[in-house]
C-alpha cells in the first residue's frame, strides 16, 4: 500500500513556519502546456514556464515576525512532506497574504520552478 502525503513542513531560509495541520500547499512550477485545435482538427500545444508557489496557513503567535516574512526577497523555501519528498525554491519572494484573523495568517511565496531534493 502506498502512503499518501498528509503533512508538510515549510521553511524560509532555514526557519520553520508554524503552519496549521494540513495548511501548506505547493505548486512546483516548471513547464506548463496549453492545448488547442486547428480548423483542420489537428491538436497543437504551446509550452511556457510557470512560477512555483507555496501557500502556508501560519499560526500567528507572539514570535511570528510579520515584517521579516512580508519583506522576504531572495529567500530559500524548503517544502518537505511526511512521505519524504522535499523541494527547494531558491530565490523566492513573499508575494501576498490575507488578513491576520483568529490567530491565522495565510502567506504566499513564489519563485522559479521548485527543484526536488529528496
Amino acid at each position: 500500500m502506498s502512503r499518501q502525503t498528509g503533512r508538510a513542513t515549510v521553511q524560509v531560509d532555514g526557519d520553520t513556519l508554524a503552519t496549521k495541520a494540513g495548511g501548506a500547499t505547493m505548486k512546483p512550477g516548471g513547464p506548463m502546456r496549453e492545448g488547442d485545435m486547428t480548423d483542420q482538427d489537428t491538436f497543437v500545444y504551446k509550452e511556457r514556464s510557470q512560477k512555483s508557489e507555496v501557500v502556508a496557513d501560519i499560526i500567528h503567535m507572539q514570535a511570528t515576525d510579520v515584517d521579516a516574512l512580508r519583506n522576504a526577497t531572495n529567500v530559500t523555501i524548503n517544502f518537505e512532506t511526511d512521505t519524504g519528498q522535499e523541494w527547494t525554491i531558491a530565490g523566492a519572494v513573499y508575494e501576498d497574504s490575507d488578513a491576520i484573523t483568529d490567530g491565522m495568517w495565510k502567506v504566499t511565496f513564489s519563485g522559479p520552478p521548485a527543484q526536488r531534493v529528496a
